[in-house]
């Protein structure tokens, strides 16, 4: 039998109502990496200021690079806190664990406080050499290729 967890969604219906339901899924690495981008307490920026992100519900209104957007679902997870590790990976590959960047890792409050990534989160990337590599100033880029 397929390891399996959890997963717990909250959405913001048509009708501006927000729904939820839980489910339980095989604990694949496509489920996983859409359920684990950022860790609790991971500070997020809204129109009413930086809110952790367990606190934030469908229809919030987060600040983004074109302006305020809502945000349409949230989804959840447990991953056990003896491990850290994500229970999915592919035969004979390394465990995918959280990923912490300490307070001030890019300078002076970038991030405040300490941010738990899922190990496939992905950080806005500035830099020149993005235009040769992507044809953009700006990229998302893997958190773990920060390290």
């Amino acid at each position: 039998m397929p390891l399996t967890r959890r997963f717990e969604v909250s959405y913001l219906a048509s009708n501006g109502d927000i729904d939820e339901f839980q489910r339980v899924a095989p604990a694949t690495p496509l489920f996983e990496e859409a359920f684990s981008a950022l860790g609790r307490g991971a500070l997020i920026s809204t129109v009413d200021g930086l809110t952790a992100v367990e606190d934030i519900l469908p229809g919030t209104l987060v600040e983004t690079a074109n302006g305020p957007k809502p945000l349409l679902w949230i989804g959840s997870m447990t991953v056990f806190p003896e491990s850290g590790e994500l229970a999915a990976r592919a035969p004979g590959r390394e465990p995918q664990k959280m990923l912490r960047i300490a307070t001030d890792a890019f300078g002076f409050g970038r991030p405040a406080p300490d941010l738990m990534l899922g190990p496939k989160a992905r950080l806005l990337y500035r830099s020149a050499a993005c235009t040769e590599a992507v044809g953009a100033e700006e990229a998302f880029a893997p958190a773990r290729a920060f390290i």
